[in-house]
């Protein structure tokens, strides 16, 4: 084993162009390459595996994603780690190590079964290698990787967004700005309903507010009050909308430091169509956006920037946003939010609010009264719920119980009347229902949930219209004047979410792109009580921060 070690070592430093120049670690590097698997004697070759390594500020930890490794062939597992591994070394070297890590593994997979028991390896320019052993198996993985993207470009967009260095009690809100977040927790509830076909989603009512209202800042007119009255804001105006977001921006990701939250913005410009100088301003310094120029002639390598900047500000959860055929020819910029959290449960190592042993496969009853098999977590605490007309909601804490995620269980199976209700049923009504008098029996499925949406057609539904209306748009505060009068318009709103949810926690990532055209032409007691939350039927989910009553992420669990 020693000697197939040692020279998959050396055949990747072969197949790994070396690299002498600085590397920057810390804004996430991406690998790509093979895992050689052995086992009872026999090895197995794992190709296209991709790895993710971003070093801490203080370069003594590390966050590592390994995607795709293959235990059987059929059966792909996400390694994650839970906590940062522990790395040694500076420059252009170091080596990480990490034990008792469990990865995310597909649904039906008993996770349990593959905890990582050793995971250790080295990064040395753009050449990473690593072995690992699953559970108990008498199995090594052993893998070599090259970093996809040239390791001496420190940044093809430069992350900009501030990092909390201090804790705070919660986001300060005026009474005013607080009407706002119920007014954008109202939008949410109707974008969900408007995107819901009858299967799992995810999506992030937050991510869009935040690509809408950088694309708000070069709007006018009609366009700018359909984009305004749409996330809530009535007549209060770009002004009001912008010192909303800053606040949310800077606050929401200092309220829990034990809570990775990063929301990221950022502009991708054909170089052919300077900004305005206050439309730049504004973005850079309200939503502290990167503002990034290229040629647009090649689609790919719009479309490779795009993603890249998508995987390395969601921490690699979310990959590919857009294919290259997805970028338009009159393409003349890209107006991009990224929101990424992860979180464990509130607990400890200790007492964990879900125990692995714990998860038990048991019956699920879909919409249509069809029974199907999923693994559901079990949980016994006085934890807080809101049974409401036709409903319940529970609330499970993070970390130090400033984010939570709310489960809302119809009372009967009857999804469709549940996300109608909440038409008319304010997420403050919600809040201000809650109770911890009871022991709350909470069986919850474990999920895995993706979606990509081009939401075009959802928030035209919702009153934003003339914005998609080429020659008819009014986005004259964008870009600067050109000698051919140029008419501006919403080409596509995309947005890829995606959510885990286990045991441990949970890991939640959107993307948000708003494609810009351009174009010459128009066109308790002695007896407790008890609740029994049983999540055995769909349900929607959202997560929210408390002290400024702020949705998220939200979606919804059908079990197809």
């Amino acid at each position: 084993m020693k000697k197939l070690i040692y020279l998959i070592s050396l055949l990747g430093l072969l197949a790994c162009n070396k690299n002498t120049v600085p590397v920057d670690y810390s804004v996430g590097l991406h690998y790509k390459g093979s895992v050689w698997v052995e086992y009872n004697g026999e090895s197995y070759e794992n190709k296209d595996i991709e790895v993710n390594f971003t070093l801490s500020e203080d370069g003594k930890s590390a966050d590592i994603r390994i995607n795709d490794i293959r235990f059987v062939p059929q059966m792909p597992v996400t390694v994650t780690t839970v906590l940062p591994v522990k790395v040694s070394g500076s420059g252009n070297s170091y080596t990480f190590s990490a034990h008792g890590v469990y990865p995310h593994s597909p649904a039906g997979v008993e996770q349990q079964k593959y905890l990582i028991n050793n995971l250790s390896g080295m990064v040395t320019g753009n050449m990473l290698s690593f072995s690992l052993f699953f559970g108990d198996y008498p199995t090594r993985f052993t893998g070599v990787a090259c970093s996809k993207v040239p390791v001496n470009v420190k940044n093809p967009i430069t992350i900009s967004s501030p990092s909390p260095i201090e804790q705070i009690t919660k986001v300060a809100l005026s009474e005013t700005q607080q009407e706002y977040v119920q007014a954008g927790n109202a939008m949410a509830f109707r974008f969900l309903k408007q995107l819901y076909d009858g299967k799992n989603l995810i999506c992030s009512p937050l991510s869009l507010q935040y690509a809408l209202a950088m694309t708000a800042n070069g709007a006018s007119g009609e366009t700018l009050q359909e984009i305004i009255d749409f996330l809530g804001y009535g007549d209060e105006g770009i002004n009001a909308l912008n010192a909303y977001s800053k606040i949310l921006l800077e606050q929401l990701p200092a309220v829990d430091l034990d809570v990775t939250l990063k929301v990221t913005d950022a502009l991708l410009v054909y170089d052919e169509f300077p900004l305005l100088p206050s439309f730049k301003q504004a973005v850079e310094e309200t939503y502290y956006a990167a503002v990034d120029n290229m040629d647009f002639s090649d689609p790919a390598q719009v479309a490779a920037r795009i993603n890249e900047w998508a995987g390395r500000n969601t921490n690699g959860f979310i990959d590919k946003v857009l294919e290259a055929d997805e970028i338009s020819a009159d393409a003349v910029a890209f107006l991009m939010n990224a929101l990424y959290f992860k979180a464990k449960w509130a607990g400890s190592d200790y007492d964990p609010m879900f125990l692995e042993r714990g998860t038990a496969e048991e019956d699920f009853t879909l919409s249509s009264g069809t029974k199907s098999k999923v693994k559901m977590m079990r949980n016994m605490d006085y934890h807080r719920y809101a049974p409401m007309d036709g409903f319940t909601v529970l609330a499970l804490p993070y970390a130090n119980r400033k984010f939570y995620m709310y489960f809302l269980l119809p009372d009967d199976n009857n999804l469709e009347g549940l996300l109608e209700k909440l038409q008319s049923t304010s997420w403050e009504e919600i809040q201000q229902s809650f109770r911890s008098d009871a022991e709350v029996y909470v069986r919850l499925p474990k999920f895995d949930i993706e979606n990509k949406f081009n939401l075009n057609e959802a928030l035209k539904a919702m009153g934003i219209n003339r914005a998609f209306r080429a020659g008819m748009a009014q986005f004259d505060r964008m870009f600067a004047p050109k000698e051919e009068e140029y008419y501006y318009w919403i080409g596509k709103v995309i947005q890829k979410a995606r959510i885990s949810v286990a045991e441990w926690g949970t890991e939640a990532a959107a993307v948000t792109v708003v494609e810009m055209g351009g174009a010459t032409e128009a066109g308790p007691g002695e007896e407790p009580k008890r609740v029994y939350f049983y999540a055995d039927h769909p349900f929607v989910f959202a997560i929210g921060e408390s002290t400024s009553g702020t949705i998220l992420f939200e979606g919804v669990y059908s079990g197809e």
